[in-house]
């Protein structure tokens, strides 16, 4: 058998691991998905682990 017989596995049959730590958010996290941890708790973004620490955009200078 052709190893491209197969294609590639379906990302919508990965298994959910873990919901985004961000209460506000709660994205499903899948397994083998690329995700950001802070301490304890899995995020599925950057922006969520932000959000975690307590950081907030603002514009500079205003």
């Amino acid at each position: 058998m052709d190893r491209f017989e197969q294609g590639l596995p379906d990302p919508q049959e990965a298994d959910v691991i873990e919901y985004c730590a961000n209460e506000t958010c709660g994205n499903e996290i899948y397994q083998g998905e690329k995700a950001v941890t802070y301490g304890d708790a899995l995020c599925c973004s950057f922006k969520c682990v932000a959000v975690i620490m307590g950081a907030y955009e603002i514009t500079a200078g205003e």
